[in-house]
């Protein structure tokens, strides 16, 4: 019984001095992340350690951080294994994995793991993440491997939750500092207007490629007039100008994400490109009329980022484009 504590004590003071040592130098909440994974490799009697970051607002598990000689993905919470479980804050504890071979998604099952331990990461507002252990021996972890467990996931969930805390006062003070760019805006045109509140948002936003439409419904063929393009190439913007038919504007023009609507989502293959790029498109409407649309995206972003804060500012904006603007033009 005192080896134990002294054990536990031991890795007690390990996980906070590398926490420490983390902030201490600056380091990101993805590097934070990825030493408490470190620790759980070191100092708990596994094989395979996978964090993982739950975004209630696509309900998805996206892997952050990890030490397996398996690469994880994004798993949806219908497909996550034990999701359900995690979702209402109970951990999973299973001393032989193969009795749930029907359970699991092929591609895991046939990695041969026999034990398995979790732990939900909980916040304020219920998951944030989950922390799993997978050993290649059925029984594998004992009390004290399930107590150290449970310790680094609190030390991680409360890393994700004061991340998500100094990142939402950073997205309010630069969605503060976005209003009152567009307010101070003189009365132009609308596509002077259009262009530089787009060119405003995408670089509040960090994205690496924005695409600004007006509209003019008098010019034959497609209405969107481009006032803005930046990471686009002119087969990416005549690739989008037919995918957005007069009849979907028409339909964007009822469309109001400030109001809980999710956001438009779409991939983008163009003839030529490597990959295809994930779009967001938000329409720049106010009381049913359609004034223009931004389409914009990232490459990738950070591993740790809270998709869910992110798109709820998104949303923030758009509806401070748009009310600004049905005020300037109405």
């Amino acid at each position: 019984m005192e080896e134990k504590a002294e054990k536990t004590v031991y890795s007690l003071k390990h996980v906070v001095h590398t926490i420490n040592d983390a902030l201490m130098t600056g380091k990101t909440t993805g590097e934070v992340l990825e030493a408490i994974v470190q620790c759980v490799y070191e100092n708990v009697n596994c094989q395979h350690v996978f964090l993982s970051r739950y975004e209630s607002a696509n309900e998805t598990f996206k892997a952050i951080a990890w030490r397996s000689i398996v690469t994880p993905s994004d798993v949806s919470l219908e497909q996550k294994f034990m999701g359900t479980a995690y979702l209402a804050n109970q951990p999973v504890i299973l001393k032989d994995l193969s009795q749930y071979n029907y359970r699991l998604r092929p591609s895991v099952a046939r990695q041969g793991f026999l034990s398995l331990v979790g732990m939900p990461l909980m916040g304020k507002n219920g998951i944030i993440g989950v922390l799993e252990i997978f050993a290649d021996e059925a029984d594998c972890f004992s009390d004290f491997d399930i107590d150290l467990l449970t310790m680094y996931a609190k030390q991680a969930a409360l890393t994700l939750e004061n991340s998500d805390l100094v990142k939402e006062c950073e997205y309010w003070a630069a969605e503060k500092e976005f209003l009152l760019e567009i307010i101070d805006m003189g009365q132009e045109s609308i596509g002077t207007f259009l262009y530089k509140a787009g060119d405003t948002f995408s670089t509040v936003m960090g994205v690496d490629g924005v695409a600004v439409f007006g509209l003019d419904a008098a010019v034959a063929g497609s209405p969107l007039q481009e006032v803005l393009a930046k990471g686009f190439s002119m087969a990416d913007i005549g690739r989008l100008k037919t995918l957005y038919t007069k009849e979907y504007l028409a339909r964007l023009g009822h469309f109001d994400c400030a109001n809980g609507q999710d956001l438009l989502k779409q991939s983008l293959k163009t003839p030529g490109a490597s990959e295809a790029k994930f779009l967001y498109t938000v329409p720049v409407a106010y009381k049913q009329v359609l004034y223009g649309i931004i389409v914009f995206y990232w490459e990738q972003l950070p591993s740790d980022t809270n998709v869910t804060s992110l798109e709820a500012l998104i949303k923030r904006m758009v509806e401070n484009i748009s009310r600004v603007m049905g005020s300037k033009y109405c």
